[in-house]
């Protein structure tokens, strides 16, 4: 009943959270206290429960005045020269378009290109994109209480659609939206799995991140560095996307409500997602270009120094040993590139040389 009685609260207070309605309208429909409502609010956040998809105004910070064909051509150019600067950008743009925008105009729209991404319509995402071109990345809450260490929790879903043909290429269930190690862990393994999906060897141009979680700056550059794919905050309004999502939801509560654990509600969304995400946490292949893109994306992972003990190198509560590897290295430190996702390997490097895959010791 506790549990019921939690999801009636988030269910109301999610129309505050997502701006489509005011804690005093809130408060006069429901008949609820405003003190009350505000209390609900902090224990949610409290508790890790605030990952809700939150949106802004539609309408907020448009540019109406600017044809959709314009914004496109704008936000393009920008993005290909923006180590320029915006008066040189500004100057090119007119010449190499034959552009009357003002300045002031141009400035409004690249100082908002996440706004101006947010309205952009889902005919000009999905116009000329190629399978594995774009992906988008959304999140919504199953309102099915999970216990996780004796805590009860609601799960955070999340999906990857290929933006041409909306079609899903994978999913992973999270719990708190500061694991971000986790989360980047599974950007890298639905990459890898597009990659094999459509049988190509190049990676996605661009993520549309329509989620309830947010990379910071400095990461969406490290990754735009590495592997020119530019990681969006954008509001995708599908409504075949919406629409889907809502039926998975309640299809979830229908078939899981009396008997819900991490493995399966794991098992019952690969099923109805037909998702096989049985990879291995480092992929070995002959060919070169696949390796080469394969390691590139190791750059979702996380990185740490370790030492080598006689007994192999321990991460979280975890060993890893192989004797042929690593008896020469007692003692010192390598620098660990591990998947938080599967622990089976770890790969392990001495001055950017591979000292060798570590396996996991419960494993031998």
């Amino acid at each position: 009943m506790k549990s019921n009685n939690n999801i009636n609260k988030l269910k109301i207070i999610k129309m505050f959270l997502e701006n489509k309605k005011t804690l005093k309208e809130i408060s006069y429909e429901e008949n609820i206290p405003y003190s009350t409502l505000k209390r609900w609010i902090k224990k949610f956040k409290d508790d890790g429960t605030e990952a809700l998809n939150l949106k802004e105004r539609s309408d907020k910070n448009s540019f109406r005045k600017v044809d959709n064909t314009l914004l496109v051509t704008i936000r393009n150019f920008y993005l290909e020269n923006k180590n320029n600067s915006l008066q040189t950008i500004y100057n090119d743009l007119k010449n190499n378009f034959n552009s009357n925008i003002s300045f002031n105009t141009f400035y409004r729209i690249v100082s908002n290109l996440d706004e101006y991404l947010k309205n952009k319509s889902s005919t000009e995402i999905n116009k000329n994109i190629k399978n594995g071109d774009v992906y988008i990345l959304k999140s919504f809450i199953s309102y099915n209480f999970i216990e996780i260490n004796n805590t009860q929790k609601l799960p955070i879903i999340f999906l990857i659609f290929n933006a041409s043909d909306l079609d899903i290429i994978d999913f992973h269930i999270e719990f708190s939206l500061t694991n971000s190690q986790n989360i980047l862990a599974f950007l890298r393994e639905s990459i890898i799995l597009g990659l094999l999906k459509y049988n190509v060897t190049y990676l996605p141009k661009e993520i549309l991140n329509d989620s309830s979680f947010k990379l910071s700056n400095n990461i969406k550059k490290q990754i735009n560095d590495s592997l020119s794919l530019k990681i969006h905050d954008f509001t995708h309004e599908n409504k075949e996307i919406e629409r889907f999502i809502n039926f998975l939801n309640s299809d979830i509560e229908k078939n899981l409500k009396n008997n819900i654990t991490y493995e399966n509600l794991y098992d019952f969304l690969s099923n109805y997602l037909k998702v096989n995400k049985n990879l291995p946490t480092f992929i070995e292949t002959e060919d070169n270009n696949l390796l080469m893109l394969l390691f590139k994306l190791n750059i979702f992972l996380p990185r740490i120094k370790r030492k080598i003990h006689s007994y192999g190198i321990q991460i979280h509560n975890t060993i890893f040993n192989d004797i042929i590897y690593l008896k020469r290295y007692l003692g010192e430190v390598a620098e660990i590139i591990y998947n938080p996702l599967n622990l089976d390997f770890i790969l392990a490097f001495k001055k950017n040389y591979l000292i060798g895959k570590i396996k996991n010791d419960n494993l031998k």
